[in-house]
């Protein structure tokens, strides 16, 4: 009797495949980081789109929200050098478990009082122990991932980054209009407990930089060649310009985000279940193209992928200030999240290429302080223009400082991906050289 063999499910046969061979599974360290990231932001993202309108329901004037959110950003200002400086020394583990346990229960002290000046303390205690989350994430990926993938690497990275951060204002917006405006706070600090506790049982924390650079050394020299495409020393200085002008532009974008879009939203009339669904529009494409952008970033030339991206988001931020439309805002959230997508692996991995071996967190804590630095500075100007002139004066501040600062960077950070390729063809043509001669040497010694 003939048995018809069954036939295997080819599209779950694929589908298994990709996954088994995504960069998460083939680097189990890259793979727990994203998890532990995608939690923690989930429960941090509920809070977000809250915060402000909860702080001036009770009683927080708009110079008043504006200490706040420039008191997180201090806070992180003076600490994330440090943190990198200590990631470096004792290990990425320790100041990550330590920070998102603080922060988890600083999230449940929001709740204990209702004072607009205890609001902007707990605020700064924050952003003094979120310090050492980003720069200590980052290093931990650089450790873990061969110098091959990590635009790749951060693609993931932030894709979870992005994915959580959609998930938990959604989450936060429908929380209020349900449960009121306590729960998003307990739910924000029991996740970020959880976090703390999976990282501190599953993390391992080998001395940093070492499991990549082993990785690194198994590689053949052409493949390392191709694609390790480390900044030669002598370009450090100009390459670090280049990194800290970008990321200055992403911190005034930060700055506006933090003390005023919710506002803004509000008094735009839009219900919080609303402000979270712009989160949502902004994320979603961060989390789907990530990691697709990010083996862009690991093929080919960097400046065009970081420079182009922040150039056209300066029209966004004009478009922002000449519509009242809600939906239109949230539309266009899906076109600012597209850019931001390609150009963060981009600068990531520009910045991983830059990175020394033995102070990759403390590089991280530079990079993360120029970004604060912008952040605080634009938080309080913009919560300024908006208190004066409503929300056209903010925006087209930030276009003005997005487009100058993203052509100054782009232009140095082209001149150093030019002089990088410049030396490496000069020292591959001195090997060559050399190779060639070995036979000639040799013949007349004989």
């Amino acid at each position: 009797m003939y048995i018809a063999k069954t036939q295997p499910n080819k599209l779950w046969a694929q589908l298994t495949s990709m996954v088994r061979n995504s960069l998460p599974f083939r680097y189990p360290d890259l793979g727990l980081i994203c998890f532990g990231a995608f939690v923690m932001l989930i429960g941090v993202g509920a809070i977000v789109p809250i915060r402000s309108i909860y702080a001036r329901q009770h009683g927080a004037t708009m110079a008043e929200l504006g200490f706040m959110a420039s008191a997180w950003l201090l806070g992180g200002l003076l600490f994330q050098y440090p943190s990198g400086w200590a990631s470096d020394k004792w290990g990425r583990k320790p100041l990550l478990v330590a920070s998102i346990a603080i922060s988890g229960l600083i999230t449940f002290l929001f709740l204990l009082y209702d004072y607009p000046w205890y609001f902007i303390a707990l605020r700064f205690v924050e952003g003094a122990s979120g310090a050492a989350i980003g720069p200590a994430a980052n290093a931990y990926v650089i450790d873990a991932v061969p110098a091959k993938d990590r635009g790749a690497a951060f693609g993931w990275l932030g894709s979870a980054f992005s994915a959580g951060f959609m998930l938990g204002p959604a989450i936060g917006g429908f929380m209020v209009d349900g449960l009121g405006y306590a729960a998003p706070f307990i739910f924000g600090g029991v996740t970020s407990l959880l976090t703390a506790l999976f990282i501190w049982r599953k993390m391992g924390n080998s001395r940093p930089g070492q499991e990549a650079l082993a990785r690194d050394e198994d590689a053949s020299p052409e493949e390392a060649a191709r694609v390790k495409r480390q900044i030669p020393k002598k370009l450090f200085v100009p390459a670090l310009a280049g990194a800290l002008v970008i990321t200055m532009a992403a911190g005034a974008g930060d700055g506006l985000f933090i003390s005023i879009w919710t506002i803004w939203l509000n008094d735009l009339h839009a219900s919080t279940s609303f402000i979270g669904l712009t989160f949502v529009t902004f994320s979603l494409p961060l989390m789907l193209l990530m990691p697709t952008t990010g083996k862009m970033a690991d093929k080919y030339r960097l400046t065009p992928l970081i420079a182009l991206p922040g150039i056209v988001i300066s029209f966004v931020y004009l478009f922002y200030g000449f519509t009242s439309n809600l939906w239109l805002i949230a539309a266009m959230g899906v076109f600012e999240g597209t850019l931001v997508a390609i150009m963060g692996p981009a600068l990531s991995a520009y910045i991983a290429n830059l990175s020394p071996e033995n102070a990759r967190g403390r590089l991280q804590g530079v990079i993360s302080t120029s970004r604060t630095v912008a952040g605080l500075a634009s938080s309080m100007l913009v919560a300024l223009l908006y208190g004066v002139g409503g929300a056209l004066y903010p925006f087209l501040m930030l276009a003005a400082v997005q487009i100058v600062i993203s052509v100054a960077g782009g232009l140095l950070i082209w001149r150093v991906e030019r002089r990088t390729a410049l030396l490496t063809s000069d020292s591959q043509a001195v090997g060559l050289q050399a190779a060639t001669a070995a036979p000639l040497l040799e013949d007349a010694a004989k």
